[in-house]
């Protein structure tokens, strides 16, 4: 390309803020444009183009705005590029010495900044020091910004702020506390049904589809426009959203915050940051499922791992070894498929032994061994829904409240004991008896929202029994429910392989079955 002569007098004029700068100043912009407009006119350039980037770091060079002015400038469209000063182009130094000492010469472009008399085609221009120095001072600039912030972040997290640019569907962004993040009513409740429906064994894929069916937008449609259902959408559920949603522990009221951190303040790319150095709080904010939600959502995948084959473990997460306490794994031996102890196979004789088992006989006879203990009348089937109720009352909190509710009897009665012998004053007795009634209405709203989950779940649970006993291939919802572990042991290299079923609840015939060993 030959190179322009003076006589061309196309300028191009380029404006930039960074993202702190145009929050603390709006008009910023309009007034760089207006300076650099003044200067062009009274040097008498023809202005052939604005390239405008707001809210964009001069440490990055992949600016939209930018890279127009690249093309254009790559096209022969602009002889002179102006900026308001150096920091505008960049406050990279080696990138931007690049550009003013490799790239517009190349292509005939003078480049001028205004505020620090800084010419390109200036006689001093190849011996002045101003240049590299105003480099150097704006790579400072970005270097301490960074580090500043990267401060602020770090605090916030460890105070348990939340710090992401949006709030996890589900949630919003608390306008009265900063950083906290609050449920958001109807989006919650699709969380809500999302988890229900894969504690009950249905897949991320089946889920999907019947958030699609509902018109319920994906979380990205939801952000976009602010409505959870829609009879015309743009977007689609995939498998992939259900599953990170039912992976996030966001759900349970927990912030995890600092998994990656970016490799320089000049680089975009991310490294991941190892689990023990990430920024974890619980009860940061309220949680929209509970832990046994969560759990039983958790149990039910990892069940849903299927080979190429289309073969599929629906005891995966059940079967433990009952010698060394490693997971059992599936082996495949030729066309046959089976369970070994998981140390074993990661370790040899040295570890454990095999304890192999034919995956088809063992599934066989624990689905027998279930089928047969729940033959049961309507109201055993009742019972043992209640006994696994109770089972896990615990979780949900049923034990605690009960005790609390005792120690208030308690301290009522001497709070009453105490305002009749005058040991506290009326003031102090209206205040604490008030307080002390109103958590006792709090615990007992939400002992009467667990009896009505309960009955739901109790409900839930018969509806899947029913489904087990009419479809026996979709029953690994049901072994969840009322198988809590199976532990397979061997002794002896050669001996007899025994399996014990541990249930949720009680259940008729619970003695263990013996197999032939190798």
């Amino acid at each position: 390309m030959e190179p322009r002569g003076m006589s061309r007098r196309r300028a191009a004029l380029y404006v930039r803020l960074s993202r702190e700068e145009s929050a603390q100043n709006r008009g910023a912009l309009a007034m760089q444009e207006a300076f650099l407009r003044s200067f062009a006119a009274a040097q008498g350039f023809a202005v052939c183009g604005v390239y405008c980037d707001d809210g964009q770091s001069g440490v990055n060079f992949e600016r939209p705005a930018f890279q127009k002015l690249l093309r254009a400038i790559e096209r022969g469209e602009v002889d002179i590029l102006l900026t308001k000063d150096l920091s505008r182009l960049g406050r990279n130094s080696a990138r931007t010495a690049d550009l003013l000492d490799e790239y517009f010469p190349r292509y005939g472009v003078r480049y001028i900044s205004v505020g620090e008399g800084i010419d390109t085609e200036a006689p001093s221009a190849g011996t002045s020091l101003i240049t590299p120095i105003a480099n150097a001072v704006n790579e400072l600039y970005a270097r301490d910004l960074s580090r500043k912030i990267r401060a602020g972040l770090y605090t916030r997290m460890q105070a348990g702020r939340y710090i992401g640019s949006f709030a996890p569907y589900g949630y919003r962004k608390s306008e009265q506390m900063p950083g906290k993040l609050v449920p958001d009513p109807e989006a919650a409740a699709v969380v809500q049904q999302i988890f229900s429906l894969a504690a009950g064994g249905r897949s991320a894929g089946e889920i999907a589809a019947r958030l699609e069916a509902g018109g319920v937008c994906t979380p990205m449609e939801y952000r976009r426009t602010g409505r959870c259902r829609a009879e015309v959408r743009v977007y689609a559920w995939r498998a992939e959203t259900v599953w990170r949603i039912l992976r996030n522990p966001c759900y349970l009221g927990q912030l995890t915050q600092g998994r990656t951190q970016k490799l320089s303040f000049k680089s975009r790319q991310v490294r991941k940051i190892p689990p023990r150095e990430w920024h974890v709080r619980a009860g940061a904010h309220a949680a929209i499922v509970s832990p046994r939600e969560f759990a039983e959502a958790a149990h039910m995948r990892q069940g849903r791992k299927t080979t190429t084959e289309g073969w599929q473990n629906k005891l995966r997460g059940l079967c433990w070894c009952a010698e060394c306490g490693a997971r059992m794994s599936s082996a495949k031996s030729g066309a046959v498929y089976s369970l070994v102890c998981g140390g074993y196979k990661r370790g040899g004789r040295a570890a454990c032994h095999s304890h192999r088992i034919p995956y088809a006989v063992l599934w066989e006879a624990i689905w027998q061994r279930v089928q047969k203990a729940c033959l049961l009348s309507m109201a055993e089937q009742q019972a043992l829904c209640r006994r696994m109720q109770r089972g896990r009352a615990d979780a949900d909190g049923t034990a605690s409240r009960t005790a609390r509710r005792e120690v208030l009897k308690v301290k009522l009665a001497q709070l009453y004991d105490d305002k009749y012998a005058g040991r506290i004053e009326a003031a102090v007795f209206a205040r604490l008896q008030e307080a002390y009634y109103k958590e006792a209405e709090r615990l007992q709203a939400e002992e009467k929202a667990a009896r009505v989950q309960g009955a739901e779940q109790e409900e839930a649970a018969l509806e899947t029994i029913r489904r087990a006993m009419r479809d026996p291939p979709m029953c690994r919802a049901f072994l969840c429910r009322v198988i809590r572990r199976i532990e397979v042991s061997q002794p002896e290299e050669a001996g007899e392989v025994t399996v014990r079923v541990f249930w949720c609840a009680e259940a008729p015939d619970s003695t263990p079955y013996i197999f032939p060993g190798n």
